[in-house]
């Protein structure tokens, strides 16, 4: 499987962003085994498979007790990377570790009733900064309980970026962890359509679209679930794309993602975790919207003014992207009848993007606001003719429910909370969007024609 490898961009402050460089693996269908406890946490430095060789999955956790059925189960897949063991964004001496060791500590600081589950499978990076006894040689399965960090299995090494990783992560979920509701946070560097969770023992291989998608159906079919779970959440950067969302509303309810870079210090954990705490039939959307809205709060309060935070009801997925489809066709049209390409280029740049560190690396990784893109298509007199545009804005508007942003955007244009992939930047590429990572079929289909738009004079 050939995979795209992000590399993290240097960015002024505290980012849980990617740059990048190119990786091929061969991803093996080897399975390790697991040591399981009930203990509390400990180092548990058995020997485990050399992460310089091909990457591995891993089985689920067949040893793990099956606890009685909760009210509600959060499960967080931590990939800590460099933003846990080495974070120097300038290739400096790193002065950021352990950053995913604080959020882990803000979510012991809940008192969490017994029956709310808050589970976390932890691995993807060379040494964790935690009195925890987290080994970085082994993939570690934990849950929360009276404040401490309690080892459920310690598995051998393995790809946190690989599919299999992923579904046996959530069949461990779902099978020991039964609940009437559930969320999954995924926690790492996000990158947009190139992926998240980088695992840095593997060359930083990340989890694309597709592959999240194919562990999730791996998950639900090996568990024989068939009802949607409440919510997934992307505490990682630029992962509020439409690809992203339309894939996930085959097997959630709702998504929270950012459409920009976030800090790396990630959600406010203590914050939302209490509110289940208080009320186990808390309502997903105002769960969801109180995540968004104490994440910008955080960062406002460590001086990032520029994050955002948004809520889908996916539910709408299908009505929003027939919406879009019709829209990128009109468009197409308009584009070969007329020879605006360069208009289109054009067009692409203009409104709000997401995504971009200077004047070297802007724009790298190709995302835009939906809406901003929308209004900048109907004033522009080569495209006003293109009147599906309007469909786009209401569907928008159903779908995005809660958009929670600092105060960077006071001015307008503001985030509508979802972008949308287009290659502009020299970077990516047209190609690098196939077919396995999104249903905007005939958007694909535009974009593949005129391929990489920065190109064109």
């Amino acid at each position: 499987m050939k995979k795209k490898l992000l590399v993290l961009l240097a960015m002024s402050g505290l980012l849980a962003g990617c740059s990048f460089s190119i990786f091929n693996e061969s991803l093996s269908t080897s399975f390790l085994s697991s040591d399981s406890g009930t203990s509390s946490a400990s180092s548990g430095e058995a020997s485990s498979a050399n992460p310089s060789s091909s990457s591995v999955g891993v089985s689920s956790s067949s040893s793990s007790s099956v606890h009685a059925k909760g009210a509600y189960t959060i499960m967080v897949y931590m990939c800590g990377s460099n933003l846990e063991s080495d974070y120097a964004p300038h290739g400096e001496t790193p002065e950021y570790t352990g950053l995913a060791t604080a959020n882990i500590k803000e979510m012991l600081s809940v008192d969490l009733p017994n029956e709310v589950n808050l589970i976390i499978e932890t691995g993807g990076c060379t040494e964790w900064e935690t009195d925890y006894g987290i080994s970085a040689n082994r993939i570690g399965r934990w849950h929360c309980e009276d404040g401490n960090l309690v080892s459920d299995a310690q598995l051998g090494q393995a790809d946190m970026g690989s599919v299999l990783t992923f579904q046996s992560f959530m069949e461990w979920g779902l099978n020991s962890y039964p609940a009437d509701h559930c969320g999954v946070v995924v926690w790492d560097h996000g990158g947009a359509m190139d992926g998240c969770c980088s695992d840095d023992n593997y060359g930083g291989d990340t989890l694309y679209n597709s592959e999240v998608h194919n562990a999730l159906k791996g998950a639900f079919e090996s568990v024989g679930r068939t009802e949607k779970l409440d919510w997934i959440g992307y505490d990682c950067c630029l992962m509020g794309v439409q690809d992203i969302a339309d894939f996930n509303s085959d097997y959630f309810d709702y998504m929270v993602a950012s459409q920009e870079f976030e800090p790396g210090s990630g959600w406010d954990y203590d914050t939302w975790l209490s509110e289940i705490a208080a009320n186990t039939s808390i309502e997903t959307p105002t769960l969801l919207g109180s995540i968004a809205d104490s994440f910008v709060s955080k960062c406002a309060r460590s001086g990032s003014s520029d994050a955002t935070l948004s809520v889908l009801d996916l539910s709408k997925a299908a009505a929003y992207g027939s919406a879009w489809e019709t829209m990128a066709g009109e468009l197409a049209g308009v584009i070969n009848s007329s020879f605006k390409w360069n208009d289109f280029k054009v067009l692409c740049n203009k409104g709000l993007r997401f995504g971009y560190y200077d004047d070297t690396y802007k724009y790298c990784y190709d995302v835009f606001d939906i809406r901003s893109w929308c209004v900048d298509m109907q004033a522009d007199a080569a495209f006003s003719i293109v009147d599906t545009v309007e469909g786009v804005e209401t569907a928008l508007s159903d779908y995005v429910i809660h958009d929670s942003y600092g105060p960077h955007y006071e001015d307008d244009p503001k985030p509508c909370g979802l972008n949308f992939f287009c290659p502009v930047s020299g970077y990516s590429s047209s190609s690098d969007y196939t077919s396995a990572e999104t249903n905007f079929a005939t958007w694909r289909s535009l974009l593949d024609k005129y391929g990489s738009f920065y190109s064109l004079g």
